[in-house]
């Protein structure tokens, strides 16, 4: 456990969110997202990194909100930078 986790937090979860966020952003830039398939995997990529971040570190039950939130904020910003709007 690193600094600012919250008691109770676990490896396991962590990677579990991970890996469904990652999972779940891929499906959805494939089937909406009308970009490239490395577009997709660098997104999906650091969706489930980031969305594993934010939920270790959210306190007292705020990742219901805050994993959602900032996830979609970091992809649509990864988006915008990475040229997915243009295609």
């Amino acid at each position: 456990r690193g600094p600012g986790v919250e008691p109770g937090k676990t490896l396991e979860g962590s990677l579990a969110m991970a890996i469904f966020a990652a999972a779940g952003v891929f499906v959805t830039l494939t089937i909406f997202g009308g970009t490239s398939l490395p577009i997709r995997i660098v997104l999906a990529g650091g969706a489930g990194l980031l969305a594993a971040v934010v939920e270790a570190l959210s306190r007292a039950g705020t990742d219901t909100l805050t994993v959602p939130f900032l996830t979609s904020l970091g992809v649509a910003l990864g988006w915008v930078l990475l040229g997915g709007l243009a295609t």
